[in-house]
């Protein structure tokens, strides 16, 4: 008898039919599959930003080169339904330029973890076959039941770039900010807006350690991409004050009706005087701060800076939740 073949007997009519084995090949196929369908987004301690951020999110296989996740974000921005893109070769339904960068970053990663993951600008393709120019991080994840190698990918799609106000001489008053700023207002939830920022400053950065603390929702009216480079900046400036690392949280809460705070707080070392003095009058000297004072005096906010006792600096910025009082 055929060595890929064996008898079977029909007990009902006494009568033999062969049943071709199935190769091991197959089999393999078919337990790899059952593996990365069975994973969550839970397995790699994702969470909920995992479905409900705006930033595309797909977990690989760095050994297999397999997609396992793919979230909502990620079909809007390839236009691939997650049930196709499972299972697929990431460097042909994104970009053969994946591969080499993850090897890289992992590298990177590993010979020195203090250095910061850096985010990577390459073309892409979505569905359709238009071109995308995209921008992503790259970041090792860490899955303990298995021994496979996974990677996460956030990606966007690369923006024109917004105005930038030019830094000030130091005898000069600040620019004028409806000229330097243009806002365009929209009633948004502030959550996921500092989820997702949060969500970024953590996979470029494992020195420093954010804490974040949000209600359920808070919704007010702004210009969601001039916030978002407000948050931006405000945590740029406290991981550079504290370049060895230390914890930041961001804070988010509603201490009156009709009024949001946000707070940036580091806990790194105390400022001398002349610290204190720069961001005391609001950052002048610093073009960035410059630009975020802007912004938020254009919402009708205010920036301030407070300085704790135990060290570090807390920047806190107040927003009206109502655009008829940010633009009476």
């Amino acid at each position: 008898m055929p060595r890929l073949a064996t008898t079977v007997a029909n007990r009902a009519t006494d009568t033999t039919r062969t049943r071709a084995a199935r190769p091991r090949t197959a089999n393999r196929r078919r337990r790899v599959a059952v593996h990365t369908e069975s994973l969550r987004p839970t397995d790699f301690a994702l969470g909920p930003l995992f479905t409900h951020t705006r930033d595309a999110v797909v977990v690989g296989n760095a050994d297999t080169d397999r997609i396992v996740l793919w979230n909502p974000a990620a079909e809007r921005l390839f236009g691939w339904p997650a049930s196709d893109a499972v299972g697929q070769s990431i460097s042909a339904l994104i970009s053969p330029a994946i591969v080499p960068l993850h090897r890289a970053s992992v590298g990177l990663f590993r010979a020195a973890s203090s250095e910061p993951v850096r985010p990577y600008e390459l073309a892409a393709t979505h569905r359709d076959g238009a071109e995308l120019r995209l921008e992503l991080l790259l970041v090792p994840l860490d899955y303990q039941p298995a021994p496979e190698r996974y990677f996460m990918i956030l990606g966007r799609e690369v923006p024109e770039a917004p105005p930038v106000a030019e830094a000030p001489a130091a005898d000069d008053p600040l620019p004028d900010a409806s000229n330097s700023v243009q806002l365009r207002f929209q009633r948004i939830n502030l959550v996921p807006l500092i989820c997702r920022v949060v969500s970024r400053a953590r996979a470029r950065s494992a020195l420093h350690k954010l804490n974040m603390a949000v209600p359920q929702g808070l919704t007010a009216s702004v210009d969601p991409e001039w916030i978002e480079q407000v948050l931006e900046v405000l945590i740029e400036q406290a991981s550079a004050r504290c370049p060895g690392g230390c914890w930041i949280d961001v804070d988010l809460r509603r201490p009156l009706t009709g009024q949001a705070r946000l707070e940036v707080r580091d806990f790194g070392r105390p400022l001398d005087e002349e610290g204190r003095r720069a961001l005391a009058d609001g950052g002048q000297s610093e073009p960035a701060l410059v630009l975020v004072r802007e912004i938020i005096e254009q919402h009708r906010g205010t920036l301030s800076f407070e300085f704790p006792a135990d060290g570090g600096v807390r920047a806190v910025v107040t927003l009206p939740t109502q655009r008829a009082r940010a633009m009476p």
